[in-house]
């Protein structure tokens, strides 16, 4: 990877405004295109909220950890929670099941079917008590 940046928050919500503003001056420092900056903010709002709304469960000591990288092809950002497990790719499948089972549209869960489907490539580990979603996206040409 040509450039590497990391920071870490608080998985709360009056922080994703500071998870953003780390994703704008990345984009702007790695001169990404208008596209691909927006791209990865969305991933990075979504998944953050994600993690804010449900997955700190309103514990203090809930982080989260993003590490973003530019190459001349491809972003890679590395999305860490110490929350409880939840691999978002599983939680994926399922809901496009259920939604497939359903009669009238389910809201909720669209947003990680998004993320997925912008990916290029998404891998989930748990390390230790951390969860470690790898997501890459194709750079806009």
């Amino acid at each position: 990877m040509n450039a590497e940046a990391q920071c870490v928050l608080p998985a709360r919500l009056s922080s994703l405004a500071a998870a953003t503003a780390f994703v704008a001056a990345f984009a702007e420092r790695c001169g990404l295109a208008p596209e691909d900056g927006l791209r990865l903010r969305l991933v990075v709002e979504e998944l953050f909220a994600n993690t804010a709304t449900h997955g700190a469960q309103g514990a203090a000591d809930v982080e989260v950890r993003l590490t973003l990288a530019a190459a001349a092809a491809q972003l890679r950002l590395v999305y860490e929670d110490n929350g409880p497990s939840f691999d978002p790719r599983a939680a994926v499948a399922q809901g496009q099941a259920g939604h497939e089972a359903q009669a009238e549209p389910r809201i909720g869960g669209l947003g990680l079917l998004l993320v997925t489907q912008m990916a290029a490539r998404i891998d989930y580990a748990r390390d230790g008590r951390w969860n470690r979603l790898t997501v890459e996206l194709a750079r806009c040409r």
